[in-house]
């Protein structure tokens, strides 16, 4: 992460020690926290809606709508922008179901994230208009054949898994 310490300049940074690097020379402390994602499972007529994927990582899987929490962004918000960037639909109600560590690999540098998936119910299916550097196309898919080996993430395998369990 650090070849020298952003402080001092010194090159006796210590980084075996994840999270906690440290500089031996003028204490320098840094904590590398993992990222906060967010994923929304959006229902309706008994389907979930999937976006595929249009980049790696997980290019041409199944996706959730969602992505990274912006600094000074709170959760449901960071979804609700996302979907409204992704797939141009405002929702604004979600409902926490879990959150799950995760690994995301881009371009040769893995990010730790902690995922955390809400559920929104809708009545009728929205007008979508995908945002083609981010989502190839999108797909609802009957809650029964839904298929976790699709879903281009671990941790949203977990969680739409667990989803299906409760019984959405």
């Amino acid at each position: 992460m650090f070849n020298y310490c952003p402080i001092c300049k010194s090159e006796n940074i210590e980084t075996h020690k994840l999270p906690l690097i440290q500089c031996g020379s003028c204490d320098f402390t840094y904590f590398h926290n993992c990222a906060s994602a967010v994923a929304g499972i959006i229902c309706c007529d008994n389907q979930i809606l999937f976006n595929i994927r249009a980049k790696q990582p997980a290019l041409g899987y199944l996706d959730l709508p969602g992505g990274f929490v912006d600094y000074d962004e709170g959760l449901e918000q960071a979804l609700t922008r996302e979907v409204k960037e992704e797939l141009n639909i405002d929702i604004k109600h979600w409902k926490y179901l879990s959150s799950h560590p995760n690994t995301y690999e881009y371009k040769n540098v893995t990010f730790k994230t902690t995922d955390a998936i809400f559920i929104s119910h809708l009545k009728s299916k929205p007008q979508i208009t995908v945002e083609a550097e981010e989502v190839s196309d999108y797909v609802w898919i009957d809650i029964n054949e839904v298929d976790i080996t699709k879903i281009g993430f671990k941790s949203l395998q977990t969680a739409v898994t667990l989803f299906l369990k409760k019984g959405s």
